[in-house]
């Protein structure tokens, strides 16, 4: 998906309608893309080139997946978000002790 995920999150909690636009925007621009080189010319395994390409580099095993826990292996997006979250939180507490 092109843009940045944390600009998008800036983007609702400081203004909600360039939050939606942005949100909009980068949902329509989203592709099929190589994970590894990023490149939108995807050759379906289907296809005979894929099936050559595919013998000739074999898919690896996966490695076993270790529990996800919060700290240095997370990922920067699940950090973003639950500051993101705190932030929000925070500002209905603010909101509510001004009402």
């Amino acid at each position: 998906m092109p843009g940045s995920t944390t600009t998008e999150v800036l983007l609702w909690l400081i203004f909600l309608l360039p939050g939606v636009v942005y949100s909009i925007w980068r949902a329509n621009g989203r592709k099929n893309v190589c994970p590894t080189c990023k490149s939108a010319a995807i050759v379906p395994l289907s296809s005979p080139m894929g099936q050559e390409i595919q013998r000739a580099f074999p898919v690896p095993e996966p490695p076993t997946s270790e529990p996800l826990v919060y700290g240095e292996n997370t990922p920067d997006s699940v950090k973003y978000m639950g500051v993101a979250f705190l932030v929000v939180v925070c500002i209905f507490f603010l909101w509510s002790l001004l009402k």
